[in-house]
Order: C-alpha cells, then structure tokens, then sequence
C-alpha cells in the first residue's frame, strides 16, 4: 500500500479553518485510546497533551511560525494503523464497531499535509506481549508514503505513547494578520475551540471512560502558559429536543429522520470569551456553523441572553452520511430547487428552515421590536406586512431591511417561477383535453386560478417597486426645484444648469421614446406614458412613426434653428424640450424654465413652435397642447385672453393656430402656464393610490 501524497494534495480540498489540524489530532487520539480501553482490562486514564510553539519566522521577517505536538496514550500506531494510514480511503476504524469512535474518512493526515511543510510520528505501542517503537518523518519534499516508510524497533517494557508533530505552518493556510496570530494560536483560544467543537464528543467520552484530562500548552519566547479540559468541567445540556426536518418541494411535503437538538448555556461571568453557536454536527462533533445564518451581525453573537451564550448543537442520521470529505461541511444541495424530482434529497436551507422557530425564541432577546423592523422595511423598499404574509417570509431578531427585502423578493421569484413552469404544463394538458368531457371545463377552471395567482404575486411585487421607485423620483424632483441636490450647488466658474438637471429627471435628454424606456414623463400626466413617440432635446427629423414613415420634413430641425437665431443668438440650436406625439396627429410641447426665470416671457415660443411643427407635419399634426412649466410668474406681465385657473395658480388659454403669412388654419393649441409644485403635488396624490392599495406609509 502506499499513500500518494501529492495526488492527496491535489484531490482532496484543503479545510481552511484554523484549527483543523488541531481537531484531527484530537479526534485521533480519542479514538486511539478506545482502541486500546477495547483490548485491555485496565488502561490508565485517558490523557492528552497539545504544545503549541509560536516562533519569529526568521531574523528579517516580523511575521512568525508555527510548531504543533499531540501526545496521548491511545493505542498507538500498530500495523492495522501502519495500513490504514497509507490507505487514502481506510475503512479501518468503521470495521472496529467500538463504541463512541469517530466514522473514517481517510483524508484527516491530508489536512496535516496541507497546512504544515512537516509531518512527523513517534508511537510506543504493543504488539501481543512485545513493546515497540515506530516512527514516520514526511517532509514538503515526499511524495509518497509507505509502510517500508516507516521504522520500527523493539524498546523495552514502557508505557504507551504516541506524538504527533506538525511543523512550519504553510502559506496555503489561512493568512493572519501578524497581531492576531499570537490570540489565535494561544492555548486558551484553541482549548476554547475544542472544548465547544467536541464538547457533544467528550461527553459520550465521560460516559464510556469517566475522568480524562487534556492539557493544551502554549509558548512563545520565554513565556509558557497552559489550561486544561477536564471531564468534571464539562456541562449538562439545557435541553435536549427533537424536531423535524421539513422538506418541501413544490407542493410534496416529505419527512426525513429527525434533527437531534441538544442545548447548552454558559454564564458569560463564567465564560466571558465565548460567544451564540449553532452548528449541525456528526460523530457528536462541529462540521458546519450555521450561527451567521440566524445571528446575521456579528456584535449579536457575542451579547448573552440573559446573562448566558447559547450553544446550540444539532445532529441526525441524514447528516451522518453527508459529510464531506474535508469534514468542513455537507455533500447537499444549499437550496431546494423548485422541481418535485430531486431524487429524495434535502437541502441546507431546509435543515436551516427546520431549525428557524427554534433557535430564534432561545436567541431573540425580549426587547427585540418586531413591529419596528416592519415598519421600517416598509418605508424603505415598500415590502408590506400583507406581502410577508404573501410569501411566509417571517421576521426575526438580527433581521435588516435589506435582508428582509432580499427573502421577500426572492420568493416572489421563486413563486413565480414555480407557478409560471406549472402554468405552462396544465395549459399544455388541456391542449390535449376533449372538450365534449366533463373535465375539461374543471381543467380551464383550474388553469385560470393558477394563472390569477401568479398574476397576483407578480403585480403585488411589481407596485411595491413602482411605489418606492416614483416616491424617490417625486423627492428628487422637489429638491431640484427647491435647487437643493448636491450637483446643484454652486462653484466657481461652473455653469448653472438646473434646467437641464430638471428636463434630465422627467427624461433624458437627446434621447426618444425608443431610446429611452426607463423614464418619468408619469410626472407630467400618466397618459403621456402611452403615446407613441416622444423627443427629448432631440433632431425632429429623425422621428418615425411606429408603422414607418417620418412625421416631418427633412428641413424641420433646419427650420426650428434659423427661428431661433431671428428671435436669440443663445439658443440659436434650440428644440422644444420634450415634444410628445399621438398618432392621431397630437402634438405635446413642454417647455421647462429653470427656477426664478418668469415663464410669462416665454409663451411666444409655444406658438412658434406648434407653427413650425404643423408646417412641417405635411397636415398629420393638428393639435397642439403647450406647457410652460417653472416657479416664477409675473401676473402683471401675462397678455389678455389668458385665464387663470380657479386655484389660482398658473393660467390656460386655447388658439388658432394660422400661418402669418397665408393666413391658413394650421389648427388648435391649449397652453398651460404651470408650477413645478402642481405636478409634484398632482403626482403625490396619483401615488397615494397606490400606497393605499398596498397599505405602505413611505
């Protein structure tokens, strides 16, 4: 036999926790010593030492190494283990059938060889009535062990003795910061670490041996400090529960064997260093923390509920089989898929889930405001408490808005897509229907409840959007008007361009309807969404209607400039701001006036405008709607036949529209004199439907 270490390297995945190397030479020592307890009458009790050596890592380098031993008095390393080590996937310790002994997965001593450079073994053990001594030496330049690798002598009578040593720590490990290595690396923080990882292990420990000891030392310079795990110190559980794992895909619901919950609390005056712990785990030890799953921030993890810290452990025979190999996790799937046919298997989500009810009424302080954190998620993204309802999303302490407006999201998706995917099979089922049956009319019925579900789901997700979306735009636009926004602020020698900022939230400028799909023209008047074609600051020439053919005539840009040269040299290249048309031949001119500026001097350009526009149109455009929008308005200064509005804000007129020179009837213009403040208001008002549909307060 021989074990290929660098083929191990490359195919087994490095475990890139810490103390990996630490839990294997525990976990191997626990089950060397009941090995030897199985064959012997009277074996002493069980007892390990772990050193730690923390050193400079050389004269110019301010980083360090690390050296670490395990010794125990187990069995040792007789020629059953000589073979299974060499043996990448030993079933050695599965055929002993001794209680209490860890399950075998043959790949722990790759893990030594992916975080330390050097392995080496020293093993006093027996062999019928005969004492022997054997050792291994594996260096980063090995590339194969086997068992001629090893040395055996035969030593007098002596107690038994194995050592582990792993030395110089790999660059491939977890790099640390240099000030944290000497806290990670200390006795107390690895003892602290082993004793919650193995602490369901060490007490089916204490039950099959009774007292044992494990002394963990550590030293750096000069300095040697020391702690120890004793059985006497370990802790009886809280609580012990069963709970089942719910799995649901679509709409089967199976049961699996049951999650196995065992409950811990330690008084922080007396463990003032740990911190909440939920883990699932397998051969009674940690393989995979599920704390960040439930205690989201990490200052939630170190505050104790009354007075205490909560480790939670969770274990089951579904979970037994799983682990993988680097023992850092489970082979499932991490989410349920949204088919039925997944060949029986579970999720992390689901063992996550099944969990969930439980671990938040142990971890959910009593101040914890549920009822806040609603409101707040509703005022931020529109996620109503009927849409939590929707989708069974529940709230829980260490919940964020954000996380909250995530899930929700994520199971309207998933909703949708479930209902969509059976949407499309009933439909084609009833393609293939008789509809001289009776079933087929339960069939349709059955397909148009299907259908009015997820439309329902789709548009509650999709006007929460909209809400959230138009209130932030209905705020923009009040800032821009009120000359408030940060870009708006004045510099030196920059330019004031609050018109073109406003005209840019309603829609982008130099941009048209088939550019821009995502714009704001709502603000003005919801119908305007649903004209044919829009222009923004954009060459009228190059407008088409939708069937093909264009609205105007080559020269019209020509025209609209040499206009405005006659009339002022600055804005000799000026079109209307947004011009939006109708295939009914309407045209709609919005002219928008930067605050302060007085929009009475401005009404002459809606008539020049519609003149030229109804030239051009070769007769397709007769009607003409104008509005002159800003925040100034000299009453004194407005011409006759102009009315004002029974608000009293603004003024509406209506016109021939003729051309001076012909005098031929071009058509009608209505013009509005508006405030920036009446469509902001009017826009409020249309959301306010909204809202109370969804019953959102934003």
């Amino acid at each position: 036999m021989t074990l290929d270490v660098r083929g191990g390297l490359k195919n087994t995945a490095i475990n890139h926790s810490n103390y990996i190397a630490f839990e294997e030479m525990l976990s191997n020592a626990i089950d060397s010593y009941l090995i030897r307890r199985s064959g012997e009458r009277e074996s002493p009790p069980f007892c390990v030492q772990i050193e730690i050596e923390i050193l400079k890592a050389d004269l110019f380098d301010d980083g360090f190494d690390l050296n670490v031993s395990c010794s125990d008095n187990g069995a040792g390393f007789g020629e059953a283990q000589v073979k299974a080590f060499v043996t990448k996937d030993s079933t050695y310790k599965d055929d002993l059938r001794i209680q209490g002994i860890g399950k075998c997965k043959g790949a722990g001593r790759i893990q030594f060889f992916h975080h330390f450079n050097t392995f080496s073994l020293d093993s006093i053990f027996r062999d019928s009535d005969s004492t022997y001594r054997r050792t291994l030496s594996v260096d980063a330049s090995t590339r194969e062990v086997s068992e001629s690798s090893f040395t055996k002598i035969s030593v007098d009578a002596h107690d038994l003795k194995t050592t582990i040593c792993l030395k110089n720590r790999r660059s491939v490990s977890n790099k640390i910061e240099k000030d944290l290595f000497l806290e990670i690396f200390s006795c107390h923080a690895v003892a602290r670490h082993l004793y919650k990882s193995f602490l369901q292990r060490l007490i089916v420990l204490k039950g099959l041996v009774g007292d044992f000891s494990i002394v963990i030392k550590d030293k750096f310079n000069d300095k040697i400090d020391s702690t120890e795990i004793k059985a006497q110190n370990l802790p009886s559980p809280t609580e012990v529960k069963t709970l089942p794992l719910l799995c649901l895909h679509g709409e089967v619901q199976k049961l699996w064997p049951k999650l196995n919950v065992t409950r811990y609390s330690f008084a922080k005056v007396n463990f003032p260093d740990f911190q909440h712990e939920i883990a699932l785990c397998a051969n009674s030890a940690i393989v995979y923390p599920l704390t960040k799953n439930y205690l989201k921030n990490p200052a939630d993890r170190k505050k104790p509920i009354d007075g205490n810290f909560e480790l939670i452990l969770v274990e089951s025979e579904a979970l037994e089989s799983k682990v993988n190999q680097q023992r850092d996790g489970f082979d499932i799937p991490q989410e349920c898929g949204l088919t039925e046919d997944l060949h029986g298997q579970f999720s992390l989500e689901d063992v996550i889930n099944s969990l969930e009810e439980y671990v938040y009424e142990i971890i959910t302080p009593k101040d914890f405001d549920r009822n806040q954190l609603v409101r707040a998620t509703q005022e931020k993204f529109g996620i109503t408490p009927t849409m939590l309802e929707e989708v069974n999303v529940k709230i829980h302490y260490s919940d964020t808005e954000e996380n909250i407006a995530k899930r929700v999201l994520k199971k309207y998706q998933d909703e949708i897509v479930k209902d969509t995917s059976k949407f499309i099979e009933l439909k084609q089922q009833l393609l293939k229907l008789d509809p001289r049956t009776e079933g087929f009319r339960d069939k349709v019925n059955e397909l148009s409840w299907k259908y009015t579900s997820t439309i329902k789901k789709i548009d509650m997700t999709n006007l929460s959007q909209l809400v959230v979306r138009r209130s932030a735009m209905i705020e923009v636009l009040r800032h821009a008007v009120d000359k408030l926004l940060d870009c708006q602020q004045k510099e030196a020698g920059k330019r004031n361009e609050n018109e073109r900022i406003i005209h840019n939230i309603f829609f982008p400028m130099g941009k048209d309807g088939s550019d821009a799909k995502d714009h704001d023209i709502w603000l003005l008047n919801e119908e305007y969404q649903y004209f044919e074609h829009i222009a923004s600051d954009k060459p009228l020439s190059s407008l088409t209607w939708l069937g093909g053919g264009k609205i105007f005539e080559a020269d019209v840009d020509e025209s609209l400039q040499k206009l405005f040269e006659k009339n002022n040299e600055i804005h000799s290249a000026k079109r209307p701001d947004i011009a939006i048309f109708s295939q009914e031949g309407a045209v709609i001119i919005i002219e928008f006036k930067a605050p302060g500026v007085g929009i009475q001097e401005h009404i002459n350009d809606l008539a020049q405008y519609s003149r030229l526009l109804a030239a051009k149109s070769n007769g397709n455009i007769k009607k003409f709607y104008g509005y002159l929008i800003g925040t100034t308005l000299d009453d004194s200064r407005m011409p006759t036949g102009w009315t004002r509005f029974s608000s009293g804000q603004g003024y509406f007129n209506t016109g021939q529209i003729d051309d001076p020179g012909t005098g031929r009837r071009y058509g009608e213009l209505y013009s509005e004199l508006l405030f920036y403040d009446q469509f902001i208001n009017r826009a409020e008002r249309r959301l306010d439907v909204y809202k109370d549909k969804l019953n959102v307060k934003l």
